[in-house]
């Protein structure tokens, strides 16, 4: 959807144009040394033709084409879709520069490019905001061998044959997530069908640690796929060791309902492949809260919790996938 080009192609393409210092143009970008000359350059804001612009969307959300477009099509925009954050614009003088730097990891408040997709801007065109989430659907994705790969386990579990879980139990911060098995199959029992299978992604090492869940239903977790207990679907494949999690996330996304950890990004883009597969269930619910069984009275639970505003982002907004094949945008 958008060309991309490495820093060492930039610095190639328009050294001259931008008068690039020489340490610059000599910098080796695979050193240490070499990527601080550049982040340097990049993050000076004095240098021309050369925009700086330090916004996060935890503190600003882009107003497109502009705030006052933007304010003549909505009357109001609601206060939980801008949550705290401060309108801006791309402006003439803006776009015209050569180069538009976005200085991630400058520091921790205006330049911390960690947020909610959904609520990134507002579009005075209602088409292009879905257009925007169509094309995050259809290109923004994983390679191909990530699905082909997860394919195997799922022909096994059989779609939307089982239920799914996401467990984080070791390097999260917020350890207030953390429980027992016994509490998370409490939490989640009226959720889910009697000896309904259960696929569990989780970093828990212990072998033991499911065995209240194990005697209500049958476990399968991502090891078993290389053994006779999952068929050896993943016998003698080739699987990159970074690709496991992104596999599992997959896998998780094809269960007829799932239940992530609270607090978890990697629980949160489940619920949006859910959304762009059509699951059955497409409900957001974490194995780390207490459910009745009844619909509307467990997405106020969960939206208690994770209510979806601007600043949040470790949920899904459902008009990720929603808006994309609607007439109308959604707040």
């Amino acid at each position: 959807a958008v060309p991309v080009i490495s820093a060492e192609e930039f610095i190639r393409l328009e050294q001259d144009r931008m008068d690039m210092p020489h340490e610059l143009r000599t910098a080796d970008l695979k050193t240490k040394s070499g990527r601080k000359i550049f982040k340097n350059w990049a993050f000076d804001e004095n240098i021309p033709d050369k925009a700086v612009l330090e916004w996060s969307p935890l503190a600003k959300v882009i107003y497109h084409p502009s705030i006052q477009a933007v304010n003549d099509q909505f009357k109001k925009v609601p206060e939980k879709f801008i949550h705290h954050r401060t309108p801006v614009e791309v402006t003439p003088a803006i776009s015209h520069n050569t180069a538009i730097v976005f200085p991630s990891c400058k520091n921790n408040n205006d330049a911390r490019f960690l947020g909610q997709v959904a609520t990134f801007g507002v579009f005075a065109d209602e088409a292009l905001s879905r257009s925007y989430k169509r094309m995050l659907r259809d290109h923004v994705h994983y390679v191909k061998t990530v699905f082909d790969i997860a394919a195997r386990v799922i022909k096994v579990l059989g779609p939307w044959s089982y239920s799914a879980l996401h467990v984080r139990r070791n390097d999260l911060q917020y350890k207030e997530v953390f429980m027992t098995a016994a509490d998370t199959m409490d939490h989640i029992r009226p959720l889910v069908k009697e000896k309904e299978v259960f696929y569990i992604a989780t970093d828990e090492k212990g072998d033991d640690f499911f065995s209240p869940i194990a005697k209500e239903h049958k476990i399968y977790r991502w090891d078993d796929f290389f053994t006779s207990t999952g068929e050896y679907a993943l016998k003698g494949i080739k699987i990159p060791r970074k690709l496991e999690g992104c596999i599992e996330q997959v896998i998780c996304a094809m269960g007829r309902s799932f239940f992530g950890t609270l607090e978890s990004t990697f629980s949160s883009y489940i619920f949006r492949l859910r959304g762009y597969l059509d699951a059955p269930v497409k409900e957001t619910y974490f194995h780390t809260l207490k459910y009745t069984g009844v619909v509307d009275e467990d997405r106020t639970i969960t939206y208690r919790k994770k209510p979806l505003k601007g600043q949040i982002y470790k949920t899904e907004f459902p008009d990720m996938w929603e808006d994309a094949n609607s007439a109308h945008t959604k707040w």
